[in-house]
């Protein structure tokens, strides 16, 4: 792709994302964010189909406007993948980015998950992203990995028991 092509193209993607900014339309802010994925993906800041470790990934503080993640959303979510099934395709809609040099999304999950005997445990130093989208799928996969509390039919179990 030529210099010219990309700045085309990221003027094409910056005024869509503009009209989108102004508009009150039902489902703008998705599409808004597809649009701004769109642009950093054409001026080289997005990486597309990477894999994490889910250990290595801890929630970002700005998710969800500062609340991050819910205990009893995580084990909703749970209950759902352990009654239909799990996917792999429903990690690829999950969006993170670099911890910072203040450690601020590491401090901000261990706050999190130190709140719940159900969630899980992460050690500071291995998170290196912070989620914006997918993080209860995350935490729910560090929760089983970590054998964090659950509740199934009223009983209180671990996650490396249920099944």
């Amino acid at each position: 792709m030529s210099m010219s092509t990309t700045d085309d193209e990221v003027s094409a993607l910056m005024a869509e994302a503009k009209s989108l900014i102004g508009g009150t339309e039902d489902g703008a802010i998705v599409a808004l964010c597809e649009k701004v994925l769109k642009l950093l993906v054409a001026i080289g800041l997005v990486l597309l189909n990477v894999a994490i470790n889910p250990m290595s990934v801890g929630v970002h503080f700005d998710n969800r406007d500062g609340l991050g993640i819910k205990a009893e959303w995580v084990h909703e979510l749970a209950s759902k993948i352990v009654r239909f099934g799990f996917r792999w395709s429903a990690c690829t809609d999950a969006i993170c980015i670099e911890e910072d040099d203040l450690k601020s999304i590491s401090t901000f999950t261990v706050k999190l998950q130190s709140r719940s005997s159900k969630l899980g445990r992460q050690a500071s130093n291995d998170i290196l992203y912070g989620s914006l989208a997918c993080s209860h799928l995350n935490q729910w996969l560090v929760a089983a990995l970590r054998s964090a509390e659950c509740t199934e039919k009223g009983n209180v179990h671990r996650w490396s028991n249920v099944g």
